[in-house]
């Protein structure tokens, strides 16, 4: 059964590969993140925070569509990625024009001055990950995951301390901007030396037309997730205060700093191997299954045990001006726990070429998710952030159901295959709160007994349990070492 479990087209050993460069990368991100979140302001985190979710959507007509499109096609050779890299340069440089050009206007419905050199700057990010997307799909297309943890590392790394350096020297807001270029700039720089590809000057417009059906679908569905993702945090910022928006942004930033990670470990690394087997629904089907209980079984204690301790890891790490993102934190951790049955379904569609319907799911979706803003909009941050948990899990609800019509795995089943980690999960956080409630000690010795109290209880509990997840992540853990 393990064998059998750990052999799918070397999916978890690729998504393990992927998941430790990601990790990795955000364990040292994390730490940066929270020394600025000490030295910096709210005020300055909601300029830079505004600027991103511009850059944000504009990157995901960049990045969106074409390196999935290369990935999909099952022949795809150096003449197409050499025809979409180029075809990509030259649209980011129209957008980045469009941007430049669009950076008064914006900064005069804020009334900011200050967001017009900032978005001018941030949007060099353009073609810069016009680059990296297509370095990306190469590797990515042939399952080389290793790869990515080198560029990552060494790209986080270094514009930590840039991020740092700027910050303590007292730069404020261009602290995050150049940390936020350098770090990308690095990344597509190192993979140039290790991904194994360049462009050749070669070019096909046939082959960029074969691909564009795909690959606009594919980024009309990507654009709008990315919109709707975002248009919260657009909302809050011109109905509230940029303040309000740093405090919203802060309580999503460390949930999502886990689970975007593990999701994109799962989503880099589906994609591809789903479409290897994309004749085959029973082979894609026993590959969802296994992604879902192993991503489930790594992000649900981390998610739960967040909650529990939302309140003393923000007083603690960030200081008392961040706590008032602790309920934002909260509803993000319950929305998180669910991602990892949105994304795999997601993928598995793809991956059969449904891009078509992917994106008339993201429609309805997205109305669904207007509907509910437009509601709660007038309410205030909180119940804006109520609505966006709500939409989330109905989300969820939507993608699984084409999983039981397309692969014949249900939405019950589905669920079925996580509630043992959901449960033990819950124990584990039920622990660390009487232990909270009942022991007093200095705040950041606390805080770590507690990680350490709710880790020791999950991995008991999973050992005492025979979960195989735990077999195969020791098992991996133990593979890296004996290469290293």
């Amino acid at each position: 059964m393990l064998k059998s479990f750990n052999s799918s087209n070397g999916t978890i050993g690729s998504i393990f590969w992927k998941f430790g460069e990601r990790i990795t990368a955000q364990l040292v991100t994390t730490i940066v993140t929270i020394i600025l979140a000490r030295i910096l302001t709210p005020e300055d985190y909601g300029i830079v925070g505004l600027v991103t979710i511009i850059i944000a959507v504009c990157n995901a007509f960049v990045t969106g569509g074409f390196g999935n499109a290369l990935i999909q096609k099952k022949d795809s050779d150096h003449l197409d990625f050499s025809s979409i890299f180029y075809i990509s340069i030259a649209f980011s440089l129209v957008l980045y024009v469009l941007v430049y050009f669009l950076a008064n206007p914006i900064a005069f419905i804020y009334n900011k001055n200050q967001l017009v050199p900032v978005i001018r700057v941030m949007a060099i990010r353009l073609p810069i990950a016009a680059i990296n997307s297509i370095q990306h799909a190469y590797i990515a297309k042939h399952l080389q995951f290793k790869k990515f943890f080198f560029s990552t590392l060494i790209g986080t790394i270094i514009s930590a301390f840039v991020g740092i350096a700027l910050a303590v020297q007292g730069f404020g807001v261009w602290a995050l901007v150049v940390q936020y270029l350098t770090n990308v700039t690095i990344d597509t720089i190192v993979l140039f030396f290790v991904g194994g590809w360049c462009p050749k000057i070669e070019f096909s417009m046939k082959r960029v037309k074969s691909l564009l059906p795909f690959g606009v679908k594919m980024m009309g569905s990507v654009v709008l997730d990315t919109v709707f993702q975002e248009i919260r945090s657009l909302i809050i910022s011109l109905k509230y205060s940029t303040v309000d928006l740093a405090l919203y942004d802060n309580g999503k930033k460390y949930p999502n700093l886990i689970v975007v990670n593990i999701n994109s470990s799962i989503q880099s690394v589906l994609f591809p191997v789903m479409s290897k087997q994309q004749d085959s629904r029973e082979n894609i089907k026993s590959i969802m299954k296994k992604s879902i209980r192993m991503s489930t079984f790594c992000i649900a204690p981390l998610m739960i045990g967040l909650f529990a301790c939302g309140y003393r890891f923000v007083d603690v790490l960030l200081t008392n001006k961040w706590i008032d993102s602790v309920p934002y934190l909260r509803m993000m951790c319950i929305m998180c726990m669910f991602y990892p049955i949105h994304t795999v379904n997601i993928q598995a569609l793809n991956a059969i070429g449904e891009s078509g319907l992917t994106l008339r799911l993201e429609i309805v979706k997205k109305i669904i998710n207007i509907s509910v803003l437009i509601v709660t909009m007038f309410f205030g941050v909180f119940w804006i952030a109520i609505g966006a948990m709500a939409v989330s899990l109905l989300s969820t609800y939507i993608n699984a159901a084409y999983g039981k019509r397309m692969f014949k795995y249900s939405f019950l089943e589905q669920i079925k295959d996580i509630v043992p980690f959901l449960l033990l999960s819950i124990i584990m956080a039920i622990v660390v709160l009487v232990f909270d409630y009942f022991v007093s000690l200095n705040g950041i010795f606390m805080l770590v007994m507690e990680v350490l109290i709710g880790g020791a209880i999950y991995i008991l509990g999973a050992w005492i349990l025979r979960f195989k997840e735990l077999s195969i992540v020791l098992e991996k853990i133990k593979l890296i070492f004996q290469r290293k």
